[in-house]
């Protein structure tokens, strides 16, 4: 039940499975409850599993789940993946997604919960004597009791979330794919007062330029409209393509800053800020681990946001596109 990622056209598919497999089917709830003991809380679309971007990448399946008629304790095997950092990368300034979540909630008050007529309908109803989070492989015992929350990670996302259509945003949050937390730290939408938007999303791009610093060298160049002739070619909606003398360059589509020529890395050019996994989604406190960092890579000139990526501290930058020269 995964996410599909982001396209630059439209956003990736919600809750679509293995982008491998050309047909495949989830079964209902009620089809695993007569085949094992078990019931289910809830199953629905989790919010902020997909990855942030203009195109936002499809978010992936949340279950709640306890024991159910079971003859003592069970058996719970977890063969897992992308449990310490997401593996569905964002592109062209796309965000990635959220991990994978595998959650024990030891001596949970769910049967309690039954008999005053409250069904939780989300992990954060819950109160238990222990939260126990699962590695990635893992075998455990499945108590009476307690109760298993599994969220399976969406698909990263396409371009600079700040351009993304205040109106999608809102709907996003309407519909439960997207937090109303994510909506204004992510995509500067504040979903209580979406007509101060506009100057959040400002605040937001002066913030990146504050906090940001030179990766390796800023040019101090803007193309002008007689200097530059543009190809028609673009780098998603992060780069344009095009001559300057007869010199095929980079240059941000939004401010004209170059960054160097066609055959350079652009993110040498700009400047990058480091940030923490949590505050992506809030998915990621349950086991992205501090090893692992956002970088994210702007315009220089008026932070168009270009590339981000999930990288160990210490790691060099990712190459994430290369064009020949003609």
């Amino acid at each position: 039940g995964g996410g599909g990622g982001a396209r630059g056209f439209k956003d990736g598919p919600n809750t679509a499975g293995s982008p491998g497999s050309p047909a495949q089917a989830i079964a209902n709830v009620e089809t695993y409850e007569k085949a094992y003991p078990v019931l289910y809380i809830y199953r629905k679309q989790s919010p902020d599993t997909g990855g942030p971007g203009l195109t936002r990448g499809g978010v992936g399946l949340e279950s709640l789940v306890i024991p159910h008629l079971a003859e003592g304790d069970l058996d719970l095997t977890v063969l897992s993946h992308g449990a310490a950092q997401p593996e569905s990368r964002g592109l062209y300034g796309g965000f990635p997604a959220s991990i994978q979540v595998r959650v024990l909630f030891r001596e949970s008050d769910i049967s309690e919960s039954f008999r005053v007529g409250r069904i939780p309908s989300s992990f954060e109803e819950i109160n238990c004597a222990e939260v126990e989070v699962l590695a990635a492989k893992q075998r455990t015992k499945f108590h009476a009791t307690d109760a298993i929350l599994m969220v399976a990670a969406g698909g990263g996302g396409y371009g600079d979330p700040l351009q993304r259509s205040q109106d999608l945003v809102l709907q996003d949050v309407r519909s439960g794919l997207v937090s109303e937390q994510q909506a204004l730290s992510v995509y500067g939408v504040d979903p209580h007062q979406p007509e101060k938007s506009a100057a959040i999303r400002d605040l937001m791009r002066q913030e990146r330029l504050a906090s940001a610093n030179p990766t390796k060298h800023i040019r101090h160049e803007k193309i002008s409209k007689d200097e530059f002739v543009a190809s028609g070619s673009t780098v998603g909606l992060a780069l344009s393509v095009g001559t300057i003398n007869g010199a095929q360059v980079l240059a941000c589509p939004n401010c004209g800053y170059i960054y160097g020529n066609v055959a350079e890395d652009p993110k040498e050019s700009s400047i990058m800020r480091e940030s923490s996994t949590l505050g992506l989604s809030q998915w990621n406190k349950f086991g992205a681990s501090e090893d692992f960092v956002i970088r994210e890579f702007f315009c220089p000139e008026c932070a168009h946001l270009i590339s981000v990526e999930m990288r160990k501290k210490d790691d060099p930058l990712l190459l994430d596109t290369r064009l020949s020269t003609i």
